[in-house]
């Protein structure tokens, strides 16, 4: 997960519906610097929560497939 994170240049990790990270995920993520937040609600509610909140993703450009398409 925090590999993906790193490669992704994530800056913050959600834990949705009451999951709680381990110490090792907690200690890798204030390595990267990445900010850690837990919730009890499904993790749909909480994109929605964030979006309505004024937080929008960044446009990720995709590597166009192998066929072009």
């Amino acid at each position: 997960m925090l590999r993906t994170a790193d490669m992704l240049d994530l800056k913050c990790l959600v834990f949705a519906r009451g999951k709680v990270p381990g110490e090792d995920i907690l200690e890798q993520a204030d390595e990267q610097g990445l900010v850690v937040i837990t919730t009890k609600v499904t993790a749909f509610t909480a994109c929605g929560l964030l979006y309505e909140a004024g937080l929008r993703g960044v446009p990720i450009e995709w590597p166009e497939s192998e066929d072009g398409q």
